[in-house]
């Protein structure tokens, strides 16, 4: 819908102005009609019988004008438009048809050459106010004629119209041709452009010398050409008079005034001709209308570059003063200030901004050497070797200076000079500007401050910072070390990301910079870059600046991630040990109700069961009671084997909740005293090797050390089927090392280690409190080794 409307709207608007051609064409097409209709009547009036050429024949000229006035387009319906009128004139003045149409056809050739041969060669629009436009236009006033009368005169010749031969009407017409042209065509150009506003604010006095010279025109044209009479004693010197008064409308009036003068003196001079008047009306009707046509074609082509120069002069002019002003508002906008210094009178004149800049009265005019004495000590003598380098050697001067001030600041002014040679080749001026660049040379320390500053902070950042344009190219960089780079420098800058990143990681940063384009929000992108055989993670904020810049400041994270992947890990095992310790905790919870259910049929079923044998002895001695000294002696033998037996039970319980040997005698004594025990109720076979020395074992070691030894003693017991054990005991580099081994069947650790004994879990806990270590070593058929170590410390 939207692009109906459009296309709607278009099509009117293009028949709207269609419609507005319409009118313009048709009102050319008609004043040229009528123009040329005139002219051919003008032109037949101003031809010498009996020749059937006229000596001006304006209608050509007429056409001329029209069709470099108006658009290519245009020109078939001038040239169709001035067909009636043509025919109107010809016929009208007993013309036959055949030469009527013969001279349409050599007038529409002579008018298209011209206007052809006019655009090619100034490819502009036609103006007499320039010398090219003039020139250009006086080649295709003569080419237009010149060829067109080829087929004009075979015309008259072909028709038999007079009897004039064939090159006697080609230099007729071709002369009388270029004159009409080069004298109708700049009045009809220059005049079709005027308009009444010109005429607002014109003084008086110019109206009073146009009127003057209008007069003497009038007058000069009616004394040189229309006061002797043909036979008589002419005066040739009558010729020159309207030249100073066409020289005067050239000068004051431009294009437009020439024009207009040498048309009134073309019309003067052929009307004295025609009637035997004036200096061209001696000879012959042919001569008479040669001599006038090359006196009028040589006195306009000065006249129509005079005015064009002029023209083109006071263009310059005002252009000058354009430049001058806008060179004089820069320069006061820009604080800038002139100087002028004659070299040999040793003066120099100053502008109002250069003397506010050295601090100078309005009016004073110093010499060089009260200048270098305005100038900053320290440069003073810098300043004189610059402006003589300039001057001896010819080039330019530039330098920068302090003016001290009496506020005890300094004022900044960069001068710039060109040394002036005369034709001798000797420095006669120096010429320049002064600019005061006080705040320039604040704000470059102010920003040489931020620069060193902002590298400074570069410095101690471990970031990397990269300059990136819009489209991802790398532009500047900053980084501590070449190391940190992925590439060296001249691999990347200059270069897209795509040729420099891998691809993932170049299609994220891209997305980044797209993003960083639209928002002021910095873009966070995390990747990880192989560097040097190793992974290395990085953290890239991107943000995006002023015009197609994104500043990029990169982090080397890997340490952190490290970090968190190792209290990532840390967590997991902390979870995972809180669940081995809630199970183990249960299984010690069971285990200690097992080792008390154990301890309570030890009691119950052992211990009671003696004291109630002892019991019942007692009972049973009591009714014996009286009886003879032997026989209560034996009786007192046995309660004696009774209670000896369950002292020694009662013992064993205790050493196996707390063996005291170990407190008293040591953690040697208490092994040797527990393989002991073991060999006589496991009927196995131990080897017990302890080198320890003058170690001193704090006890927490020493009983850590026992319980895992008998622990793995009672695995092998229990689980090995061994007949032999081996045990290992030595002290070195500030450890116990504990070392258990059997030859039995074995097993699989890891699946005892996830199975329900408390064993190996009791075994690498106690250690583990000590900070100690636990290595098992055990296959199927292969036999098991425990391997304790612990700090002595």
């Amino acid at each position: 819908m939207t692009e109906l409307v459009v296309n709607t709207a278009r099509h009117r608007t293009n028949f709207l102005e269609a419609r507005a051609k319409v009118p313009r064409l048709v009102i050319a097409a008609l004043l040229t009609s009528i123009a040329y209709y005139v002219g051919a009547k003008v032109g037949l009036a101003l031809t010498f019988q009996p020749h059937p050429v006229s000596t001006l024949w304006p209608p050509n000229a007429i056409l001329l004008a029209a069709l470099l006035l108006s658009p290519p387009r245009w020109w078939f319906f001038i040239l169709l438009a001035v067909f009636p009128a043509h025919l109107l004139v010809e016929l009208g003045a007993n013309i036959p048809a055949s030469m009527t149409l013969s001279w349409f056809l050599s007038n529409c050739t002579e008018a298209l050459i011209g206007a052809l041969v006019f655009r090619y060669l100034a490819r502009e629009e036609i103006r007499f106010d320039s010398t090219r436009s003039v020139g250009m236009f006086l080649v295709a006033a003569a080419l237009g004629p010149f060829l067109s009368s080829f087929l004009d005169a075979g015309f008259v010749v072909l028709n038999r119209y007079g009897q004039s031969p064939y090159w006697d009407v080609f230099r007729m017409r071709v002369f009388s041709n270029v004159l009409a042209s080069v004298t109708l065509v700049p009045l009809i150009v220059t005049w079709r452009t005027y308009s009444m506003h010109s005429v607002r604010g014109v003084r008086w006095s110019r109206y009073v010398e146009l009127f003057l010279l209008v007069v003497g025109l009038v007058l000069v044209g009616l004394i040189s050409f229309g006061t002797q009479r043909a036979g008589q004693n002419t005066t040739p010197a009558f010729l020159y008079l309207p030249l100073p008064l066409m020289l005067w409308a050239a000068i004051r009036f431009g294009p437009r005034g020439s024009s207009t003068a040498l048309l009134a003196v073309s019309f003067f001079a052929i009307w004295g001709a025609i009637h035997g008047l004036g200096p061209f009306a001696t000879q012959s009707a042919e001569m008479n209308a040669l001599s006038v046509q090359l006196f009028l074609i040589l006195a306009s082509m000065p006249l129509l570059f005079l005015a064009a120069l002029i023209k083109e002069r006071e263009r310059s002019q005002e252009t000058a003063l354009q430049e001058e002003e806008r060179l004089s508002m820069a320069l006061d906008a820009a604080q800038m200030g002139t100087w002028d210094w004659r070299i040999a009178e040793d003066t120099a004149d100053w502008s109002a901004q250069s003397k506010r800049m050295l601090g100078l009265a309005t009016d004073s005019s110093i010499t060089s050497e009260a200048f270098y004495s305005l100038i900053h000590v320290d440069d003073r003598t810098r300043i004189k070797e610059a402006i003589k380098h300039s001057i001896f050697e010819g080039a330019p001067y530039d330098a920068e200076f302090r003016i001290p001030q009496k506020d005890g600041n300094v004022r900044w002014v960069r001068g710039v000079g060109k040394v002036i040679l005369n034709h001798n080749g000797q420095p006669t001026r120096m010429m320049g500007v002064n600019l005061d660049v006080t705040n320039w040379k604040l704000a470059e320390e102010a920003l040489q401050e931020t620069s060193e500053r902002n590298r400074a902070i570069l410095r101690a950042l471990p970031d990397m910072v990269f300059l990136i344009s819009r489209d991802g190219i790398y532009l500047d960089y900053h980084a501590r070390g070449p190391g940190k780079l992925l590439v060296p420098p001249a691999a990347f800058l200059g270069k897209r990301v795509s040729d420099v990143l891998p691809r993932r990681v170049a299609a994220q940063v891209m997305a980044c910079l797209e993003k960083a384009g639209v928002t002021d929000r910095p873009q966070i992108l995390e990747y990880s870059l192989m560097m040097d055989n190793e992974e290395r993670h990085y953290e890239a904020r991107l943000i995006g600046m002023e015009g197609d810049k994104t500043l990029s400041v990169v982090r080397d994270v890997t340490d952190r991630q490290r970090a968190l992947q190792a209290l990532k890990d840390s967590q997991e095992k902390l979870h995972h040990s809180h669940n081995q310790i809630r199970d183990l905790l249960g299984r010690l919870i069971d285990a200690q109700e097992a080792e008390r259910r154990r301890m309570s049929r030890e009691l119950h079923d052992d211990l009671s069961q003696r004291v109630a044998t002892l019991s019942v002895s007692i009972s049973r001695l009591k009714k014996k009671l009286p009886m003879s000294e032997a026989e209560l002696a034996l009786e007192l033998d046995v309660l004696r084997g009774h209670i000896d037996n369950l002292t020694n039970e009662i013992r064993s319980l205790s050493h196996q909740l707390h063996p005291a040997v170990l407190e008293h005698l040591g953690l040697v004594t208490a092994l040797e005293s527990f393989i002991q025990s073991f060999r006589n109720e496991e009927q196995i076979e131990v080897i017990l090797n302890a080198d320890t020395g003058e170690v001193r074992i704090p006890f927490q070691t020493s009983i850590c050390i026992y319980r895992v030894a008998v622990e793995a003693l009672r695995n092998v017991a229990r689980h090995s089927a061994a007949s032999s054990a081996q045990v290992s005991l030595k002290c070195f580099d500030n450890v116990i090392e504990l070392r258990v081994s059997d030859a039995g069947k074995g097993f699989h650790v890891e699946t005892a280690r996830h199975g329900d004994g408390l064993g190996l879990v009791s075994i690498e806990e106690r250690l583990r409190l000590l900070q100690g270590s636990c290595e098992i070593k055990s296959m199927p058929q292969h036999g098991t080794t425990i391997i304790a170590r612990a700090p002595l410390s």
